[in-house]
């Protein structure tokens, strides 16, 4: 799967209008829990294949694998954001992590779990918790994206509360690899833009993705 994600991307990267993607792979939980250097080697490996460099990937790693083996798992972190790679905790919020470990993690990108997300228009509970993480994803200088967003309504709130980023149906439903291509010529999708984005025309950014 990496292999395939990393010749895509090399596609991509050579051609002028998405020259700026980076693009997101999830880390397994075992590959994490390596205490050898094998994480690291697989992923030069397979960006030196294809002429890539490690600021190309960003690395999804959920909280779940974190809190599965804290010291190995902080420290495989740390090894990954020293070489260069972008760093995302996903699904954040429902594996209840240490926030002393979440303070010392040079974690570039917070993802708030779509649990907190589905009822945050209607549940002041929820969007509490989401603020706190907003809150602290910003003054810990990471970026905050909110997964299954699904409707303009729960947009707005997430706009209102701070959050930089989402993803979801209401951007786009899965895609075969073709079909998503074609959305990266278009002018209006952020990550294709040399300039930056035009808050008041997007708001908060969109995360497209595509299954591969």
């Amino acid at each position: 799967v990496l292999e395939q994600t990393v010749g895509i991307l090399r596609d991509w990267r050579l051609d002028p209008t998405t020259a700026r993607m980076r693009l997101a792979v999830n880390i397994s939980t075992r590959l994490l829990e390596s205490t050898d250097r094998r994480i690291a080697e697989t992923l030069h490996e397979a960006l030196k294949r294809h002429q890539l460099k490690p600021e190309h990937l960003e690395l999804e790693i959920t909280e779940t694998a974190l809190l599965q083996n804290p010291i190995a798992a902080s420290e495989a972190v740390r090894m990954l954001a020293a070489e260069g790679f972008h760093v995302a905790i996903d699904d954040f919020g429902t594996g209840y992590s240490s926030l002393e470990m979440l303070r010392h993690l040079p974690v570039h990108k917070l993802k708030i779990d779509q649990t907190f997300v589905r009822n945050i228009v209607n549940s002041p509970e929820d969007q509490a918790i989401v603020q706190s993480t907003i809150t602290l994803a910003h003054g810990l200088n990471m970026t905050c994206l909110a997964e299954g967003v699904e409707n303009a309504m729960q947009r707005a709130c997430l706009m209102e509360l701070g959050c930089d980023q989402f993803q979801g149906y209401l951007c786009g439903h899965p895609q075969d690899l073709e079909t998503f291509a074609g959305l990266l010529v278009d002018p209006r999708v952020p990550c294709t833009s040399a300039e930056p984005i035009n808050l008041a025309e997007w708001s908060m950014t969109h995360e497209h993705g595509a299954s591969i």
